[in-house]
């Protein structure tokens, strides 16, 4: 063997072995890059089936769109390599809330691998049919089924959660009621959804699929690009057709047929409730980062709880802001400091 492929493999190993100690997004974007290494000549879609077939992913819905994964490429990669894919693409939620295949991103997002690649391999292949399934309808409908069947025990959808360590994630939890479309879940599908239209419509598709990751999960600077994840709740209110994903979450319900006549009035509730929340969050509203997402310490006292809707609200803002954060790393730690400073010091 050629001591420069010799060195290259030797690396590629190193690099892998690294990638796969954290749940970050820069981590699994490393992960492909060396997948991409060895695996010269493939196009972005050989590597995505590639991936899901690598990752065992596949699913009746899947083949509905996609096909099967009879002519996947099989990828070489080192076994750590193929070992953390399959760990970070297949999601899963357990009872005790922890959600596997999510991964955090620089800009401080929680993003299910599943639907963002599945709604890039639809885009890739031009099956914009299966866009909306894919990505985002297939999980809003089970959750609004699986909350009309355990109202007191779950939300319709949108659980967000909280890494074990901002710095060097690797579980995430939910921090309240589940849902089976967890935030994480959503945030995957809008992304996918959104990276879906963009390769179908454009060039994107001859560029590898780390090149497209890294330069949509980057943080950029204010005069940033379009396609950024930043800018995914603009970008997807663009995109969509809000009439078209309802209309299909109705059809999708209508061939429910194990539902009396009590939970079929309550499931058109949920549906229409939180159709129209799930606009305003994900597509109106800015993205809000909770206290347990940034590492927030408990509170000090006997706060008393207001009722809603609140009244007003106070916006603040640091005496002598530091040089300004540009990751949510940053950010998170800049917050924890500043809780810090007012608790431990001022005993506020």
């Amino acid at each position: 063997m050629d001591w420069h492929l010799r060195l290259l493999l030797s690396l590629l190993v190193v690099f892998a072995a690294e990638a796969t100690t954290t749940k970050h997004m820069k981590d699994f974007i490393r992960a492909v890059e060396s997948i991409e290494a060895v695996n010269p000549g493939l196009q972005m879609l050989d590597v995505v089936k590639g991936l899901r077939k690598a990752a065992g992913f596949e699913t009746e819905l899947i083949k509905r769109y996609l096909g099967d994964l009879s002519d996947a490429h099989d990828l070489v990669a080192d076994p750590s390599v193929t070992s953390y894919v399959s760990e970070v693409i297949n999601h899963s939620l357990s009872e005790s809330g922890k959600e596997k295949g999510v991964v955090l991103t620089l800009d401080g997002s929680n993003v299910a691998l599943a639907p963002m690649l599945l709604g890039l391999e639809a885009g890739l292949q031009s099956t914009i049919q299966g866009l909306y399934p894919l990505t985002l309808t297939h999980n809003l409908v089970a959750s609004f089924l699986h909350h009309v069947h355990n109202e007191q025990t779950t939300v319709p959808f949108g659980t967000k959660g909280f890494w074990d360590s901002i710095s060097s994630p690797k579980v995430y939890a939910l921090s309240d009621l589940p849902s089976l479309a967890t935030d994480a879940l959503i945030i995957g599908g809008i992304d996918g959804f959104i990276l879906g239209s963009e390769v179908s419509t454009s060039n994107h598709r001859e560029r590898s699929l780390s090149d497209l990751l890294k330069s949509y999960y980057s943080h950029q600077p204010d005069a940033s690009p379009r396609l950024i994840s930043q800018k995914r709740r603009m970008n997807f209110k663009k995109l969509v057709s809000f009439s078209l994903l309802k209309r299909q979450m109705v059809q999708a319900l209508t061939v429910r047929h194990n539902l009396n006549e009590s939970e079929r009035k309550r499931l058109d509730d949920v549906m229409n409730e939180g159709f129209d929340q799930f606009v305003h969050v994900y597509a109106v509203c800015p993205n809000i980062i909770t206290r347990s997402q940034w590492g927030a310490a408990a509170f000090i006292g006997s706060p008393s709880y207001l009722s809603l809707p609140v009244p007003y609200l106070f916006i603040h803002h640091t005496y002598q802001p530091s040089t300004p954060c540009t990751t949510f790393d940053q950010c998170a730690s800049d917050m924890r400091s500043m809780q810090h400073y007012h608790q431990q010091t001022n005993g506020w």
